[in-house]
């Protein structure tokens, strides 16, 4: 147990056995680097990371970003095991071929694909909540 983990009986001390606990970072109060050490102290295992973290224009900029997050992850123990593409909610995978709107799509999804590769992270989530709603067979 480091300092960072909730351990004992805390109910949320996901690291107990098999059981592991994870959230997400944008329902984290700080979703900065602070938010991984306080996800440790309340017991989480690990947290889904977003894309707007490290979608910058400057590769070394955005390389250096996610050092700092992998760091903290390896100091606290925390895993960051998905990466989601939330702006999709905005500008959704449902937009009609052809449109500016699905090339913007197709763009993000991209750059998700490559951040996801960067970052060493398997899974990537494409959301479809709002304007991105698969309300049908046909979308």
């Amino acid at each position: 147990m480091n300092q960072y983990n909730a351990g004992g009986n805390s109910p949320f001390n996901s690291r107990k056995g098999n059981r592991k606990l994870g959230t997400c970072m944008w329902g984290m109060p700080d979703k900065g680097l602070d938010g991984v050490k306080k996800a440790a102290e309340l017991g989480f295992s690990g947290i889904s990371m977003d894309i707007s973290l490290f979608d910058l224009p400057d590769s070394g900029a955005r390389k250096e970003k996610m050092a700092a997050f992998l760091n903290a992850g390896k100091e606290t123990g925390i895993v960051f095991p998905s990466l989601s593409v939330e702006v999709l909610n905005d500008a959704g995978l449902t937009s009609p071929e052809g449109t500016e709107k699905a090339d913007y799509v197709l763009d993000v999804c991209r750059r998700g694909i490559q951040i996801a590769h960067e970052l060493g992270t398997e899974v990537l989530q494409l959301p479809s909540f709002n304007d991105g709603a698969i309300r049908s067979e046909e979308e």
